[in-house]
């Protein structure tokens, strides 16, 4: 499993209608988070909503750690 931050600023309201172990679709954009001479990969979300997608067969979870303000 793919472990990425995913970041979202000004979208602390959007934190309220997230479920662990429950699918969601995003909108962003991927980045370099260039910081203190590292450089990781790094989501900055858009959007996010509920997936309404019922079947996942065949997809790859990814864990995201997101930072939502």
């Amino acid at each position: 499993m793919a472990r990425v931050l995913a970041v979202g600023w000004g979208m602390a309201d959007h934190g309220e209608n997230l479920s662990l172990g429950e699918a969601h679709d995003l909108a962003f954009h991927l980045e370099m988070d260039r910081w203190n001479g590292r450089e990781l990969p790094q989501i900055l979300l858009l959007d996010i909503e509920k997936s309404v997608r019922k079947d996942l067969s065949g997809s790859e979870p990814v864990q995201l750690d997101l930072m939502i303000g």
